[in-house]
């Protein structure tokens, strides 16, 4: 009887994992120098004319790093699916995912450069909402959150890094983001 509900559990767990697979979009960015960038997006479920929609742009940790397109759904893709949240918060959600040996914090590679534009191409559509864009980032992701903010504070108007770490003085350029600040002292890596 353990066994089986054991295998009910296991088949219910990948069945979520599958489905926060199956509902986001899946595509590949091309920056102008030709590097790619795989993510996942949704879109409100309906938009409607003339209507502008927040966006958020969530960034993973290195654990979920990859080139899949899957991992990065790990930890928080289904937040995004909830039909409560989609309705009660219609939003444009951008799940990029970073390369394995990459890092979204500047670190001299493509990887910024590349994760801004794509960015960018989400902030012309008419139907975003370019005074309502956020940045959430869980550790490596959390890290990457506040790089993007310093370099580019007038494009969010809130940042929420969550166990992450940055050089508090860098923070005073982005002395209009919000930042909800998390981080619990149960992680030892960061």
């Amino acid at each position: 009887m353990m066994k089986q509900w054991t295998t009910l559990l296991v088949f219910l767990f990948l069945s979520l994992s599958l489905s926060a697979q199956q509902e986001y979009g899946r595509d590949i960015f091309v920056s102008s120098k030709g590097d790619s960038l795989p993510y996942r997006m949704i879109h409100p479920e309906s938009v409607k004319p003339g209507e502008k929609y927040p966006l958020v742009l969530f960034l993973h940790g290195a654990g979920e790093r990859g080139n899949d397109n899957e991992k990065q759904l790990t930890h928080g893709g289904q937040m995004f699916l909830n039909p409560v949240n989609q309705e009660k918060y219609p939003a444009f959600v951008l799940i990029p995912q970073c390369p394995t040996d990459g890092y979204w914090a500047y670190t001299g590679r493509p990887i910024l450069q590349t994760l801004k534009q794509l960015l960018d191409s989400y902030l012309v559509m008419p139907e975003v909402d370019t005074q309502r864009v956020y940045i959430i980032g869980l550790s490596m992701g959390a890290m990457g959150t506040y790089d993007l903010v310093v370099r580019y504070p007038e494009i969010f108007a809130a940042a929420v890094p969550i166990c992450g770490t940055v050089n508090p003085s860098r923070l005073s350029v982005a002395k209009d983001v919000k930042f909800p600040i998390f981080h619990g002292d149960a992680d030892d890596v960061v």
